[in-house]
């Protein structure tokens, strides 16, 4: 897709409004992004997240306001001083991060009459993933940095993916076996997105968990649950685990009649 013409291009040293007057292209410098909240967005190829952010934070105040739900309600304030210190990297030996990027996220569920289409912007870190049980290292997959304080996103090259490609259920249970993905999808094509759908979808992301302070704590909880079972599965085994209720097996085939034809 052509490079935008109309709307809010971010560069290094800030965020740029194009527009058209009598068949020129305009391109000007601006303070705030809030008056251009409906406009089209795309950010430069050699942008960081630290780039992207800084003016967001710079706001902060009128952004808590303005995306108070995708922020749970918290202000964004609670995430300056994480955010006012250097970018660090901790390894954990099972995933790269290459860069990160919000990205539409769509789904097509036919429930006979009732059909039904979900759409939300997801955002995160694509890179690889090492297989533990042979070794190799995936290519091209999701990792999630929504337990991360936001200052070790800094560093990473930031994106903004505007492939449109609707997950559609009942293909994928006829064609699960098929290797093509595309073969999933009720629609496969491109939309572009706009300066609210970017930063809502950033932000939705960062405080899923509450604030830093609320994620750390429910970060620490997950741990726990996570020693605890592993410490049953090398006691009981997996079988003796399911068997007494430890644990639950995951059905895909009934997750997917219970939130379709049923």
């Amino acid at each position: 897709m052509d490079k935008i013409t109309r709307g809010i291009l971010v560069k290094i040293d800030g965020w740029y409004y194009r527009d058209w007057e009598d068949g020129e292209q305009l391109e000007k410098k601006i303070d705030s992004f809030i008056p251009y909240l409906n406009e089209h967005i795309e950010v430069e190829d050699d942008i960081t997240f630290e780039d992207f952010f800084n003016q967001v934070m710079d706001e902060y105040e009128l952004v808590s306001v303005v995306f108070a739900s995708q922020l749970g309600h918290f202000n964004l304030g609670n995430w300056r001083e994480e955010w006012a210190k250097p970018f660090e990297s901790k390894p954990d030996g099972h995933t790269i991060t290459k860069h990160l990027e919000v990205n539409w996220a769509t789904e097509w569920w036919d429930k006979g009459m009732d059909r039904e289409v979900e759409e939300w912007i997801g955002f995160g870190g694509w890179g690889k993933t090492l297989n533990e049980q042979t070794g190799e290292w995936i290519d091209d997959m999701g990792i999630s940095f929504s337990f991360c304080p936001i200052n070790e996103m800094k560093n990473y090259p930031f994106k903004i993916n505007i492939e449109y490609k609707m997950f559609d259920w009942e293909r994928y249970k006829n064609n699960r076996n098929v290797r093509k993905r595309d073969k999933w999808f009720a629609v496969d094509g491109v939309k572009r997105m706009r300066v609210y759908e970017v930063i809502g979808g950033i932000l939705d992301d960062i405080s899923f968990y509450g604030d830093p302070g609320c994620r750390d704590e429910k970060s620490e909880e997950l741990k726990e649950r996570c020693d605890e079972m592993d410490e049953i599965l090398e006691t009981k085994g997996l079988d003796k685990a399911l068997e007494d209720g430890d644990l639950h097996e995951w059905n895909l085939d009934l997750l997917e009649d219970n939130n379709g034809d049923e």
